[in-house]
Protein backbone atom coordinates (compact mmCIF):
# COMPACT_ATOMS: atom_id res chain seq x y z
CA UNK A 1 0.00 0.00 0.00
CA UNK A 2 1.11 3.51 -1.08
CA UNK A 3 -0.04 6.76 0.30
CA UNK A 4 1.63 10.29 0.45
CA UNK A 5 1.68 12.78 2.94
CA UNK A 6 1.86 16.68 3.29
CA UNK A 7 2.91 18.44 6.10
CA UNK A 8 0.66 21.27 7.08
CA UNK A 9 2.20 25.02 7.75
CA UNK A 10 2.43 26.28 11.12
CA UNK A 11 -0.18 27.32 12.85
CA UNK A 12 -0.32 31.42 12.54
CA UNK A 13 0.07 32.88 16.36
CA UNK A 14 -3.24 34.30 18.07
CA UNK A 15 -1.41 37.63 18.08
CA UNK A 16 1.36 39.56 16.32
CA UNK A 17 4.72 37.83 17.10
CA UNK A 18 7.35 40.87 18.85
CA UNK A 19 10.39 40.90 20.25
CA UNK A 20 9.25 42.46 23.57
CA UNK A 21 11.15 42.96 26.63
CA UNK A 22 9.21 44.69 28.47
CA UNK A 23 6.58 42.05 28.39
CA UNK A 24 5.73 41.51 31.76
CA UNK A 25 7.64 38.37 33.07
CA UNK A 26 10.00 38.29 30.52
CA UNK A 27 13.27 38.89 32.25
CA UNK A 28 12.24 36.35 34.67
CA UNK A 29 11.62 34.13 31.67
CA UNK A 30 12.23 35.26 28.25
CA UNK A 31 12.77 31.77 26.83
CA UNK A 32 8.68 31.40 25.67
CA UNK A 33 9.08 34.87 23.89
CA UNK A 34 12.35 33.73 22.15
CA UNK A 35 10.28 30.24 21.27
CA UNK A 36 7.13 31.94 19.88
CA UNK A 37 9.42 34.11 17.74
CA UNK A 38 11.74 30.68 16.82
CA UNK A 39 8.63 29.41 15.17
CA UNK A 40 7.05 32.22 13.84
CA UNK A 41 9.46 35.01 13.14
CA UNK A 42 12.91 33.26 13.24
CA UNK A 43 14.47 36.71 11.26
CA UNK A 44 12.57 39.19 13.08
CA UNK A 45 12.86 43.08 12.66
CA UNK A 46 12.10 44.88 15.80
CA UNK A 47 10.25 47.98 16.26
CA UNK A 48 13.54 48.78 19.00
CA UNK A 49 15.45 49.32 15.91
CA UNK A 50 17.85 45.88 15.19
CA UNK A 51 17.08 42.51 13.85
CA UNK A 52 17.07 39.52 15.64
CA UNK A 53 17.85 36.07 14.70
CA UNK A 54 16.60 33.26 16.53
CA UNK A 55 17.72 30.77 14.92
CA UNK A 56 21.09 28.51 15.94
CA UNK A 57 22.07 27.98 11.97
CA UNK A 58 21.16 31.38 10.78
CA UNK A 59 23.15 33.35 13.71
CA UNK A 60 26.22 30.70 12.90
CA UNK A 61 26.02 31.52 9.06
CA UNK A 62 25.84 35.16 10.06
CA UNK A 63 28.89 35.28 12.31
CA UNK A 64 30.83 33.20 9.55
CA UNK A 65 29.92 35.78 7.16
CA UNK A 66 33.77 37.45 6.04
CA UNK A 67 31.19 40.20 4.33
CA UNK A 68 30.20 41.36 7.70
CA UNK A 69 31.44 43.23 10.52
CA UNK A 70 31.67 43.52 14.62
CA UNK A 71 33.32 46.72 14.52
CA UNK A 72 31.44 50.35 15.56
CA UNK A 73 33.02 51.93 12.77
CA UNK A 74 30.90 50.38 10.54
CA UNK A 75 27.89 50.89 11.96
CA UNK A 76 25.31 53.34 11.81
CA UNK A 77 24.35 55.00 14.89
CA UNK A 78 21.04 54.60 13.62
CA UNK A 79 21.48 51.06 14.16
CA UNK A 80 23.42 50.76 17.67
CA UNK A 81 20.66 51.69 20.03
CA UNK A 82 22.78 50.56 22.63
CA UNK A 83 24.77 53.23 22.40
CA UNK A 84 22.15 55.93 21.91
CA UNK A 85 20.95 54.91 25.16
CA UNK A 86 23.73 55.45 26.39
CA UNK A 87 24.52 58.35 24.98
CA UNK A 88 21.05 59.54 26.65
CA UNK A 89 22.30 58.73 30.15
CA UNK A 90 25.86 58.94 29.89
CA UNK A 91 25.84 62.58 28.03
CA UNK A 92 28.45 62.63 24.16
CA UNK A 93 31.78 62.76 25.98
CA UNK A 94 31.24 59.61 28.13
CA UNK A 95 29.56 57.12 25.26
CA UNK A 96 32.76 58.38 23.38
CA UNK A 97 35.01 56.85 26.08
CA UNK A 98 32.51 53.65 25.97
CA UNK A 99 33.06 53.58 22.22
CA UNK A 100 36.80 53.89 22.50
CA UNK A 101 36.79 51.16 24.98
CA UNK A 102 34.79 49.06 22.09
CA UNK A 103 36.85 49.70 19.49
CA UNK A 104 40.12 48.19 21.46
CA UNK A 105 37.94 44.71 22.76
CA UNK A 106 38.36 41.42 20.77
CA UNK A 107 35.00 40.84 20.40
CA UNK A 108 34.49 44.12 18.35
CA UNK A 109 36.90 43.71 15.92
CA UNK A 110 37.47 42.42 12.29
CA UNK A 111 40.51 40.94 10.91
CA UNK A 112 43.12 41.22 10.98
CA UNK A 113 43.49 42.97 14.07
CA UNK A 114 40.64 40.38 15.54
CA UNK A 115 43.08 37.77 13.82
CA UNK A 116 46.03 38.58 15.45
CA UNK A 117 44.37 38.96 19.13
CA UNK A 118 43.57 35.97 18.92
CA UNK A 119 46.35 34.35 18.16
CA UNK A 120 48.28 35.33 21.25
CA UNK A 121 45.46 34.03 23.40
CA UNK A 122 45.34 31.10 21.58
CA UNK A 123 49.13 30.08 22.84
CA UNK A 124 47.61 30.24 26.29
CA UNK A 125 44.67 28.38 25.29
CA UNK A 126 46.09 25.24 23.75
CA UNK A 127 44.38 22.02 23.90
CA UNK A 128 46.64 20.47 26.98
CA UNK A 129 46.36 24.19 28.71
CA UNK A 130 42.45 23.51 28.43
CA UNK A 131 42.86 19.99 29.87
CA UNK A 132 45.08 21.13 32.68
CA UNK A 133 42.54 23.07 33.80
CA UNK A 134 39.65 20.36 34.13
CA UNK A 135 40.31 18.87 37.35
CA UNK A 136 40.41 22.57 38.80
CA UNK A 137 37.09 23.59 36.78
CA UNK A 138 35.83 20.53 38.60
CA UNK A 139 36.42 21.02 41.64
CA UNK A 140 34.92 24.96 41.33
CA UNK A 141 31.69 22.92 40.08
CA UNK A 142 31.80 20.79 43.03
CA UNK A 143 31.79 23.35 45.30
CA UNK A 144 28.92 25.62 43.82
CA UNK A 145 26.82 22.39 43.84
CA UNK A 146 27.26 21.96 47.42
CA UNK A 147 26.49 24.96 48.59
CA UNK A 148 23.70 24.65 47.12
CA UNK A 149 22.60 21.03 48.02
CA UNK A 150 21.12 22.36 51.37
CA UNK A 151 18.23 24.03 49.59
CA UNK A 152 18.18 21.57 47.01
CA UNK A 153 17.72 23.84 44.17
CA UNK A 154 19.53 26.40 42.38
CA UNK A 155 19.45 29.02 39.70
CA UNK A 156 21.84 27.47 37.13
CA UNK A 157 23.14 30.45 36.15
CA UNK A 158 22.97 32.69 38.72
CA UNK A 159 25.11 29.73 41.08
CA UNK A 160 26.93 27.83 38.51
CA UNK A 161 27.12 29.40 35.10
CA UNK A 162 28.17 32.88 36.03
CA UNK A 163 30.36 32.64 39.09
CA UNK A 164 32.23 29.39 37.61
CA UNK A 165 34.01 31.16 34.58
CA UNK A 166 35.08 34.17 36.98
CA UNK A 167 36.80 32.16 38.97
CA UNK A 168 38.33 30.21 36.42
CA UNK A 169 39.61 33.24 34.52
CA UNK A 170 40.87 34.81 38.05
CA UNK A 171 42.37 32.38 38.95
CA UNK A 172 44.39 31.72 35.59
CA UNK A 173 45.60 35.69 35.91
CA UNK A 174 46.32 35.45 39.47
CA UNK A 175 43.73 37.67 40.28
CA UNK A 176 44.00 37.79 44.36
CA UNK A 177 41.24 35.70 46.39
CA UNK A 178 40.05 38.56 48.25
CA UNK A 179 39.07 40.64 45.31
CA UNK A 180 37.18 38.43 43.19
CA UNK A 181 33.78 39.25 44.97
CA UNK A 182 34.28 42.87 43.56
CA UNK A 183 35.63 41.23 40.15
CA UNK A 184 32.57 39.43 39.84
CA UNK A 185 30.13 42.02 40.80
CA UNK A 186 31.58 44.54 38.02
CA UNK A 187 31.63 41.33 35.93
CA UNK A 188 27.91 40.74 36.86
CA UNK A 189 26.92 44.71 36.10
CA UNK A 190 29.13 44.39 32.63
CA UNK A 191 27.40 41.08 31.43
CA UNK A 192 24.17 42.99 32.20
CA UNK A 193 24.80 45.48 29.21
CA UNK A 194 24.41 42.55 26.83
CA UNK A 195 20.13 43.34 27.40
CA UNK A 196 18.80 44.93 24.30
CA UNK A 197 17.31 47.10 26.71
CA UNK A 198 18.67 49.27 29.95
CA UNK A 199 17.60 51.24 32.35
CA UNK A 200 19.62 54.58 33.29
CA UNK A 201 20.66 53.24 36.32
CA UNK A 202 21.89 50.36 35.17
CA UNK A 203 24.00 52.08 32.42
CA UNK A 204 25.42 54.49 34.81
CA UNK A 205 26.39 51.04 36.79
CA UNK A 206 27.97 49.54 34.19
CA UNK A 207 30.12 53.07 33.34
CA UNK A 208 31.13 53.08 36.61
CA UNK A 209 31.62 49.34 36.62
CA UNK A 210 34.18 49.42 33.75
CA UNK A 211 36.07 52.34 35.06
CA UNK A 212 36.78 50.39 38.45
CA UNK A 213 37.90 47.31 36.76
CA UNK A 214 40.09 48.92 34.02
CA UNK A 215 41.37 50.88 37.14
CA UNK A 216 41.87 47.44 39.25
CA UNK A 217 43.68 45.09 36.20
CA UNK A 218 46.36 48.24 35.32
CA UNK A 219 47.12 47.94 39.10
CA UNK A 220 47.30 44.21 39.29
CA UNK A 221 49.58 44.23 36.02
CA UNK A 222 51.51 47.23 37.12
CA UNK A 223 52.06 44.74 40.29
CA UNK A 224 53.08 42.09 38.65
CA UNK A 225 55.37 43.49 36.52
CA UNK A 226 57.15 45.04 39.74
CA UNK A 227 57.74 41.28 41.02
Amino acid sequence: MTGSHSSSPVDAPDEPVAFNPFEPGYHDDPYAQYARLREHDPVHHSVLGPWFLFRHDDVERLIRDPELSVEFANARMEDTPRLNMFEAVLGEELTAQVRERGDHAILNLDPPAHTRLRRLMAKVFTPKAVEDLRPRAQAIVEEHLDRVTPSGAMDVIGDLAFPLPVQVISEMLGMPEADRDRLREWSHVLAGTLDPVLPPEHIRAAFDASILMGEYVRDVIAAKRAE
